[in-house]
């Protein structure tokens, strides 16, 4: 998952998942579920990702662990917009940005408002898009990852021309 390798099957997640079901619940078991629902999202299992989704922050609902829950509230926003929700996606984000901002992880941030921009832009939301990207640009230009200044502008680059602002873009 990390390393972006496609994961073949998920045998080894099935079986934390028998450990962990009965158990109370656990950044463990918070962390199974999770997996869990990446898998089914990228086997184009929509509705197991989401019941996935769900049981992960059950699971994780008590536990003070700021980097899972922001990483949880960030993917499963991503899943709702691509897949079903934009506003129940933005909700999402905005659990993630309250988590991340207690990390004080600025690149994490500047990632967040990225795949918000991009959420925006996909669903014709591009008034909301460019506001979102550029708060991600600001944060970015004081950084030294030109990573992010990139795909940001990039991003603002493509709400413009899908706007017919042909210049601007």
């Amino acid at each position: 998952y990390k390393n972006h390798i496609p994961v073949e099957n998920d045998s080894l997640l099935r079986i934390a998942e028998r450990y962990y079901q009965d158990s109370p619940d656990s950044l463990y078991k918070a962390w199974t579920y999770f997996y869990l629902a990446q898998y089914s999202r990228d086997s184009g299992e929509k509705e197991k990702a989401l019941n996935y989704f769900q049981l992960a922050d059950r699971a994780s609902r008590h536990i003070p662990n700021d980097r899972f829950r922001f990483l949880l509230n960030l993917h499963w926003g991503s899943f709702l917009i691509d897949e079903t929700d934009t506003e129940d996606g933005i909700e999402k984000y905005k659990v993630a940005e309250a988590h991340v901002a207690r990390l004080k992880d600025t690149l994490a941030l500047i990632n967040l408002y990225g795949e918000w921009g991009w959420g925006y832009l996909l669903n014709g939301k591009y008034g909301q898009a460019d506001s979102v990207l550029n708060l991600g640009l600001k944060i970015s230009s004081k950084t030294e990852a030109k990573y992010y200044d990139a795909y940001l502008l990039n991003d603002l680059s493509l709400a413009a021309r899908l706007r017919g602002e042909y210049f601007l873009a």
